[in-house]
């Protein structure tokens, strides 16, 4: 399964990490980005239809 990398939003696919320093409350430097391998991208790109497929579906069901 191949994902087409033009379709593809590189800015969401890359994790960033960096820490928050406790004394002087400014981010700590960033870190290397790491880009995410093909099945996680694929694992995030399910999870977020599964997502919105339960929030279309489950929307009005807290104001019943």
């Amino acid at each position: 399964m191949d994902i087409d990398e033009a379709d593809f939003d590189y800015d969401d696919e890359l994790e960033v990490k960096y820490q928050i320093s406790y004394t002087s409350g400014k981010p700590a430097p960033m870190q290397n980005k790491k880009r995410l391998s093909p099945w996680q991208r694929i694992e995030l790109l399910k999870d977020e239809a599964k997502l919105n497929r339960q929030l279309a579906n489950n929307h009005f069901d807290f104001y019943d």
